[in-house]
């Protein structure tokens, strides 16, 4: 639902294409896709699949050579001074002023949008403005910072204060174009803590491209591109059930003789990391978490379900398991038809990234991503 309370996609997008003279192939081939107001969306690929292109597109700094797109209600071909005003962006390479001060820069964008006055002074400033700045730099680490030159601040610093200004003019739209890059796990948590507030308290529709693929986790819907090309969309949900299945990892004494009984069992095998769960650094996921335990198993005494505390000798320690994906046969019946000595044992949920790399493999073995 838009501010105004009309029921409007915040994004439209038909037919998306963009041509470069001179290249062989579009860049941007016919992508369509629509972002309901006030979602978190996630456009995925891998590099030059045509994100950046797209997001340029959008935000009114390439002209697309073909299609319609539509930000906040209005057309992008005619109305383009009207999408700068409801979006903000947070480019992938940096765009500050480094001879202005971190308030400087923040001040400077809040101006140009027609945000607050001029004043010479940050003291000058209306108050309003002076406590938005403040209540920004808080969430974001940038208190100690706000009146330092941006050519000091370190890149993790200069990235925070990208999107407190990209936010300033409080956007319908946010555009975050990697916008995590160079930030470490707490800093990127702090973040996504208060992008996750702007969007349910304000209703800002948040369009994100990232390689984190935990930070799409919680997106309300996915769009992945390969060769300019949208290969699917979807909750991440969705794709996962579409594209991937839970694992079965397990590890013996002997992984070898392990293997061979799996195989003799007709599993399919593949070799693969032992530990399935991620880094919490994006933001809350409310999809399935890795490391299920399976019980029942013929575990070594001493060993956790995960292995913690394996003992030493034959394979195990070194990282890695045997994985059998859970097609049709529930893993209490894999385990109790085994007799090797097992020191691993447990269910790996499958995760975005999963489905991902399953998709991107896809596309490129069927000609998608020219």
């Amino acid at each position: 639902m838009a501010r105004d309370g009309s029921a409007v996609n915040a994004i439209e997008v038909r037919d998306l294409v963009k041509r470069y003279r001179g290249g062989t192939a579009d860049a941007v081939g016919g992508v369509s896709f629509d972002v309901p107001y006030g979602e978190f969306f996630c456009l995925l690929g891998p590099n030059g699949a045509g994100k950046t292109t797209v997001v340029s597109i959008l935000t009114t700094t390439l002209i697309p050579s073909g299609g319609q797109a539509r930000i906040a209600g209005h057309d992008l071909a005619t109305r383009q001074s009207l999408v700068r005003r409801n979006i903000g962006i947070v480019f992938q390479q940096p765009s500050l002023d480094l001879n202005l001060t971190a308030e400087e820069n923040i001040r400077l964008h809040a101006v140009l949008y027609g945000r607050y006055p001029w004043r010479p002074l940050y003291r000058m400033m209306p108050a309003a403005y002076r406590r938005q700045v403040s209540d920004l730099a808080a969430v974001l680490g940038l208190t100690g910072v706000l009146h330092r030159r941006t050519r000091i601040l370190s890149g993790g610093m200069r990235r925070r204060l990208e999107i407190a200004r990209a936010l300033t003019h409080r956007p319908r739209v946010l555009f975050l174009d990697e916008p995590t890059v160079g930030l470490d796990p707490d800093s990127r948590r702090a973040v996504w803590s208060y992008l996750e507030q702007v969007r349910r308290q304000d209703g800002t529709t948040i369009f994100l491209t990232t390689h984190y693929l935990q930070e799409a986790e919680s997106a309300g819907a996915v769009c992945v591109l390969a060769g300019g090309r949208v290969v699917e969309r979807g909750r991440p949900a969705d794709l996962k059930a579409r594209h991937t299945r839970p694992e079965l990892v397990l590890d013996a004494r002997d992984r070898d003789a392990l293997r061979r009984e799996l195989l003799r069992l007709g599993l399919p095998v593949r070799s693969g990391p032992a530990s399935d769960v991620p880094p919490s650094d994006g933001p809350a996921s409310d999809g399935a978490v890795s490391g299920d335990p399976v019980s029942g198993g013929p575990a070594t005494p001493g060993t956790s379900a995960d292995g913690a505390g394996a003992p030493d000798g034959g394979a195990v320690g070194d990282g890695a398991a045997l994985r059998v994906p859970l097609d049709g046969r529930s893993a209490q019946d894999i385990v109790r038809s085994l007799e090797s000595e097992l020191t691993r044992l447990h269910i790996a949920q499958p995760t975005l990234e999963d489905a991902y790399l399953r998709l991107i493999g896809h596309a490129a073995r069927t000609g998608a991503d020219r």
